[in-house]
């Protein structure tokens, strides 16, 4: 069976996550990191874009118990330029997209 997939939009304050059809928002810290792990089913793959340096710490937080890659901001440009839109919340599902 194939392992889920999640994307997660960062940014200084905030986190989108995308997994299953839905949406959450968290704070890009810890506590935002703990929340994020009780949702996520161990294993699950994870998008997530870079963000110069406001990824790194939940990417760190993650790697232990899931299959997190990190994806090129440019690449994501290009596939919003071919689907649509940029926001928060399509970034979040582009990433997961772009991972699964």
């Amino acid at each position: 069976m194939e392992a889920p997939v999640s994307g997660i939009d960062v940014s200084k304050d905030k986190l989108i996550m995308y997994f299953q059809d839905k949406y959450y928002e968290f704070a890009n810290d810890r506590q935002g990191f703990e929340e994020i792990r009780k949702i996520l089913p161990k294993g699950c793959k994870i998008g997530i874009e870079s963000t110069g340096v406001y990824h790194v710490n939940l990417a760190k937080y993650l790697m232990g118990e899931y299959n997190v890659r990190i994806i090129n901001p440019f690449i994501l440009k290009k596939f919003k330029d071919f689907r649509g839109k940029k926001s928060d919340k399509n970034d979040a599902s582009r990433n997961s997209c772009k991972y699964g």
